[in-house]
Order: structure tokens, then sequence, then C-alpha cells
């Protein structure tokens, strides 16, 4: 008895334990549910209203992606741009044709080529060689410095044209011009007049001539655009003058001296041979002018002694 008492009193002490947890807990959801019931009936609406900035913020997100694609839009145009460069380069060198012929493979390697070329001088102490050339505009910068690359520059300029907004007026008014010209010719086909029809082909006439005028145009804009023109003067640097390298100099030039002699006086005996044939002429001229001469004379007086 004295060993069960003890025994007794735990188990007990254990089943209260138990059944105090039980009611902690149950009184604890009772008094969450209360709480749950005590919630203002905005509650919902204020969770909502915290959502809605987060609409609103993702709703935000699209103007700015509209207005991301604008701007990207924006750049191609502007790298797009059609724009007419052209370029006078001056250098001094050492060598004309060598570098005349480094001017050439350079303007092959971008995909260009040489308009015209011209030269003078050549003979002298400063010869002077001038090349129009044409390269696609996107190399435009890159032809430039590696043919700088070439020599001394001693002069330089650049000038460019943006003709993008032309070309954009002149593809409206071809558009514009396209849709008048098949105006003309449906109202051509339904035209029973002889005057209107000879009205009508004279207007369709005018029309699509100046549809090909302005094509024309915008053709050679885009041309000037897509290759970029650069003008090279080359000129040679002043060497020390050398002793003819000819060996037959001695001879050419004794040839050429005596024939420019014999040029000379076969001139002489050309003139004599004039003057003997035309004397029956100016002779008796001659004679009377001089009489006439003399009578204008005034006499001289004789003098008194």
């Amino acid at each position: 008895m004295k060993l069960l008492t003890p025994i007794l009193f735990a188990v007990g002490f254990v089943v209260a334990g138990c059944s105090g947890a039980q009611s902690e807990s149950a009184a604890g959801g009772d008094m969450m549910s209360q709480t749950k019931n005590m919630e203002p009936p905005g509650m919902d609406g204020m969770a909502v209203a915290a959502s809605s900035p987060m609409k609103a913020k993702a709703s935000s997100r699209m103007p700015a992606e509209e207005n991301g694609f604008q701007l990207a839009s924006q750049r191609s145009v502007i790298q797009n741009r059609l724009v007419i460069r052209h370029a006078d380069l001056t250098l001094r060198v050492d060598n004309l044709e060598k570098v005349e012929k480094n001017v050439q493979k350079l303007v092959r390697g971008f995909g260009g080529y040489v308009d015209n070329a011209s030269s003078t001088d050549l003979d002298s102490d400063h010869p002077t060689l001038t090349v129009s050339m044409r390269v696609p505009s996107q190399s435009f910068d890159e032809a430039m410095s590696q043919i700088e690359a070439l020599g001394i520059r001693t002069g330089k300029s650049i000038k460019s044209e943006d003709v993008t907004e032309q070309v954009v007026d002149m593809d409206a008014r071809i558009k514009s011009m396209l849709v008048q010209e098949e105006t003309y010719r449906a109202l051509l086909k339904a035209a029973r007049r002889l005057d209107d029809v000879i009205s009508l082909q004279q207007q369709l006439t005018d029309v699509r001539g100046q549809i090909e005028s302005i094509q024309g145009q915008r053709k050679s804009l885009a041309s000037q655009a897509s290759l970029s023109s650069i003008s090279l003067t080359l000129t040679q640097s002043a060497i020390a003058h050398q002793a003819p390298k000819d060996p037959n100099w001695l001879a050419q030039t004794w040839g050429e001296s005596t024939t420019q002699m014999g040029s000379l006086l076969r001139g002489v005996a050309a003139f004599a041979i004039w003057f003997a044939v035309f004397c029956p002429l100016w002779v008796p001229l001659l004679w009377l002018a001089v009489r006439a001469f003399k009578a204008a004379q005034p006499k001289k007086q004789p003098m008194n002694a």
C-alpha cells in the first residue's frame, strides 16, 4: 500500500496534465476563431486594395515596354539614315607610283572602285596625282584612316548631307502619284467621249513622267548615300636632282638641236621666197608711199645772204 500510493498519485498527476493541455489547446482554438470573427468586414477589401498596387505596377510596365520598343525603333531609324559623305584628302608621299598601287588595292579591299585618276608634272620634281574613288558608306571611316597612313596629311575636309527626309518625301510622293495614276486609268477605261480620252491620256503621261523623274532622283540619292566619295591628291616629296640615266643623252641633245636649227633655216628660206615672189605687189606700193611722204614734208626756204 505504501508503494501503490505514490504510483497512483503520479498517474493522476499525468492525467491531469494531459487534460489541462487539451483544454488550453481548445481554448486557444476558440480564441483564434473569436479573433477571426472579430475582424472588421473591410479586411478583405484591404487585401484586394493591397494587391491593386501590384497590378498597377505590372500594368505600368506595359507603357514602359512600349516606350522601349519605340526607342529601339528610333535607334534603328537613326542607324539606317541616308547620309551622303564626301572627303577631300591631300597627302605628301615619297613614292607616287607605289602609293597609287596601294590606294587602288585598299579601295578594292573595301568593295569600292576608282572613279577616275589624273596626273600632272610627272617629269618634274613635284609630280601630282589626283584619284577619285567610291567606297561603301559603312567603310568610309576605316578607308580614310588607312589611306591617311600612306603618307603625310597636308589637307583634309569631310562634308556630310543627310537626305533621309528627302527620300521619305519622295517615297510619299511616288505612292500618291501611283494612286493618282490608277485613278486616271480607271477613268480612261470608263471614258466614252474623245475629248475625255485625250485629256486623260495626257494626264496619265504627265503623271508617269513625274513618277519616273522622282524615282530617278531617289535612286541617285540612295546610290550616293550607299557609296561615299573620296577625292585624294598625292604630291611627291622633293628629291635631290640627279644626273640623267640615259647614256645617249648627248646624241639625243645634238639631234634635237640640229633639228631645231634646220627648222629655223627652212623658215628663213621660206620667208625670203615669199618676199621675192610678192615683190611686184609690195615694191610699187612702197615707192608710192615714200613719194607721198616726201611730198607732204614742207620745203625748206633758201637763206638770204
